[in-house]
């Protein structure tokens, strides 16, 4: 989806025909077309900046003008499209990345009314494919920013099903979420329970509202490792701004995109469920989506053996059975296929941590009852419910040939802006 990125495989096989006179040669002129972006953020003033950054920076780079510096863009995905890509993976589980795209980044009611359909997803679409459907093992739902373009996302990593089972399913969910969305509004206020709990979530110390969908960009967690702190992760939504080269930034505690809040405040229930109609479900003529699927090449049974302390795991966290991933392993190998010894041994470690009896006993029994009856694994049958799907063959090809998003907004007038 983004312009100038590469595959691993490709970056390896760029490697492996590379001569040291390229290197040489390239080397010396890597810094003949840089331009500079400094974050000065902290303790950090002008002087500090002036007198001993630019002096550093200075004695490699020529030509420090960045205005009218080639912008990577972003794919754009045709209205009515429904992309999908398929591609093998080494690991134990099958993964599918869903993204219906809304529009362009630099768009500010988009991207406002796009990170307010990512809160709302959040809310309950999230527990019904984790919890009623039991997708997979980690599903993350929520806002997706890409350097041009924004949208939502889907992300699932399952042991049991294929991407493209999951694919159709989430179609499937989107339009019961719409529907039972439909008939929530009937019964409570809308203001109260979305957009009340949106415009505190922006200021929350905890961020809570981008939890479920994990990390908005996908460069974020690149740029210094995951941060910790308040500032860290302020500081690391600057820098995504800056990498990105969107500059829209917001002042708040993630350092994301600015958006308008008080197109929320005044949003009514009509405007939003007809964004929803218009750009997220499936049979809709404007809608924008494409899939990456990976599907495992390891045995069913190999996958079986290696993802079952992953979904014990979580299983137990979620009857709020809590335990070390190191200390289940450790169970897991002691009691080897037998479900009592299993049990017996899980009841005598939440016992010693001091959790209630009763919640052990129902965590034991629910894991007896629901999690070994279907063998952790649960059926999913789904019909494509969407626009005609279109498997990508050639990457490349369809790269050039969908086209990208071609900003509306100047760099330099986009400069002038903060």
């Amino acid at each position: 989806m983004e312009q100038f990125t590469f595959d691993l495989d490709s970056r390896f096989e760029a490697l492996e025909d590379m001569e040291y006179e390229e290197v040489v040669s390239f080397s010396e002129k890597l810094f003949d077309t840089c331009y500079l972006s400094c974050l000065l953020h902290g303790s950090v003033d002008a002087s500090t900046y002036q007198n001993e950054v630019l002096t550093m920076v200075n004695s490699l780079v020529k030509n420090l003008c960045g205005k009218h510096y080639d912008q990577a863009s972003t794919i754009f995905l045709p209205p009515g499209t429904n992309y999908s890509i398929h591609r093998d993976s080494p690991d134990e589980t099958n993964a599918l990345a869903y993204f219906v795209q809304t529009g362009p980044r630099e768009d500010l009611y988009i991207r406002t009314m796009t990170k307010f359909l990512g809160f709302a997803l959040s809310i309950t679409l999230l527990n019904k494919l984790r919890t009623q459907y039991q997708l997979g093992y980690a599903i993350f739902v929520g806002l997706r920013s890409l350097k041009k373009t924004v949208g939502v996302h889907v992300t699932i990593m399952s042991g049991e099903h294929s991407p493209d089972d999951l694919d159709s399913k989430i179609d499937e969910c989107l339009i019961e979420w719409y529907h039972e969305l439909i008939e929530e509004i009937k019964k409570v206020d809308f203001r109260k329970e979305y957009v009340d709990k949106f415009i505190s979530g922006l200021s929350s110390a905890n961020n809570k509202m981008n939890q479920a969908g994990g990390s908005t960009s996908l460069t974020s967690d690149s740029i210094g490792g995951m941060a910790k702190s308040k500032i860290m992760k302020q500081h690391q939504g600057y820098w995504d701004q800056i990498i990105n080269r969107s500059y829209r930034f917001a002042n708040d505690i993630t350092g994301e995109d600015s958006i308008d809040v008080s197109i929320i405040q005044n949003l009514k229930v009509n405007e939003f469920m007809g964004f929803v109609e218009k750009y997220l479900l499936p049979k809709s003529p404007k809608r924008s989506k494409v899939s990456i699927m990976l599907t495992s090449k390891i045995s069913k049974e190999e996958r079986e053996s290696a993802l079952k302390p992953i979904r014990l795991y979580v299983f137990l966290s979620a009857a709020g059975l809590p335990i070390k991933r190191e200390k289940l392993e450790e169970i897991l190998e002691k009691a080897g296929d037998s479900q009592a010894v299993l049990g017996k041994e899980l009841f005598k470690y939440y016992k010693s941590q001091g959790s209630s009896l009763k919640l052990i006993t129902a965590g034991i029994v629910k894991l007896l009852m629901d999690y070994f009856s279907s063998n952790g694994t649960s059926e999913i049958s789904a019909k494509s419910v969407g626009q005609p799907n279109i498997d990508i063959q050639d990457l490349e090809l369809w790269q050039r040939t969908t086209g990208l998003y071609s900003p509306k907004i100047s760099m330099e007038k986009l400069l002038q802006t903060f």
